[in-house]
């Protein structure tokens, strides 16, 4: 299989990115309520699309013969300034976001319900019955943040896991970052992809427990 990384995307890319958002969306497996996929995907992919488009990717698989893309095969999103990038997503995303989910132009789910709640304690202070939120401590994050300042996520089609495509898109990712000075990386995790991050030089800086039974790890890169 030849691969081809690019980051000039296009709108089907973005299409692409959060159809299959969705399809990996429930711990690497397909979101089984095909109604909650519009907001799924908006609400993870968009604020990529509206705020750093050029530090996102997409693997093509590659014709060997015509060097042609044959079909798309999974995609990075990130940012290289993560405290700048969510200080703007808050108010040139998720407000236009949350307005539009107001609005009823989503379907309601619990999705919509917990971002809603989500922006309203963010911006008017706390909102009760919240639910399960991440509950790493503001002054940890700040710290690894100031160590790791860019962040990425990550999603694959089925049939490209364990192929090299993900290694191959942290480290354009990478080399792209290093370009511009930047030299740390981190993300957010379950137990399913970590030790694919491990293998790729990230190590696990802490952890919580989102709710019974279920880790989020954070991990860190250095390079």
């Amino acid at each position: 299989m030849s691969l081809r990384i690019r980051n000039s995307l296009e709108r089907a890319d973005w299409a692409f990115a959060r159809e299959v958002c969705a399809l990996t969306g429930n711990a690497g497996h397909p979101i089984v309520d095909r109604s909650r996929w519009l907001f799924f995907g908006e609400q993870w992919v968009g604020p990529y699309e509206r705020l750093r488009p050029t530090w996102s990717y997409v693997a093509d698989e590659v014709s060997s013969t015509s060097g042609a893309s044959e079909r798309r095969l999974g995609y990075l999103t990130g940012s290289p300034d993560s405290t700048t990038f969510f200080a703007e997503k808050k108010w040139l995303f998720d407000l236009p976001l949350y307005l539009a989910a107001s609005a009823g132009v989503f379907p309601r789910n619990g999705d919509v319900a917990a971002f809603r709640k989500r922006f309203r304690a963010e911006v008017f202070g706390p909102v009760a019955d919240l639910g399960p939120r991440d509950h790493f401590p503001p002054a940890d994050t700040r710290a690894v943040v100031a160590e790791y300042p860019a962040h990425l996520h990550i999603n694959l089609i089925a049939a490209a896991r364990g192929k090299g495509v993900g290694r191959l898109l942290v480290d354009r990712f990478r080399a792209d970052l290093a370009a511009v000075g930047v030299h740390g990386i981190h993300l957010y995790c379950g137990d399913g992809p970590r030790a694919f991050y491990e293998r790729i030089g990230f190590r696990v800086l802490d952890r919580i427990e989102f709710r019974p039974g279920f880790i989020v790890y954070r991990l860190g890169s250095r390079f």
